[in-house]
């Protein structure tokens, strides 16, 4: 099967695109390389939402969180393409699933922030107690 065959549907040019987001930010965030390149908040913001979501995931081992990153991304990538494929009304729909996803992802950044600040704190605590 070529490429432009599997191409011809919309929801697999989706998913095509899905998997490929997922394969550069697991490789970029897995090896560092996003630091050194200036977009680790970029990197990070595309990673955070697969595994915090989904909570027990978050204490997986890695080729379990990248299981999850990979059928995140492909399944965004799919629905978003098969609305695409919908015509003008699924552009519309397409565009609101979008900003769905966008403000999951930045929900979930939110509470990684969260989660590490009262964990600094907690750590901070225990510093100065055993400092008395």
């Amino acid at each position: 099967m070529s490429i432009r065959k599997i191409m011809r549907r919309p929801w697999r040019a989706g998913a095509a695109l899905g998997l490929l987001v997922a394969l550069l930010t697991g490789l970029l965030a897995s090896t560092g390389l996003h630091e050194s390149l200036g977009i680790a908040d970029a990197v990070g913001y595309l990673a955070a939402a697969p595994i915090f979501i989904f909570d027990v995931v978050f204490s997986a081992n890695q080729a379990i969180q990248w299981l999850v990153l990979f059928t995140w991304w492909g399944a965004v990538g799919a629905a978003l393409g098969w609305l695409v494929g919908q015509g003008r009304a699924g552009w519309a729909v397409a565009v609101l699933f979008a900003l769905t996803v966008m403000t999951a992802h930045a929900a979930a950044r939110n509470d990684i922030g969260h989660t590490l600040e009262g964990a600094l704190r907690a750590v901070e605590q225990s510093v100065r107690d055993s400092l008395r």
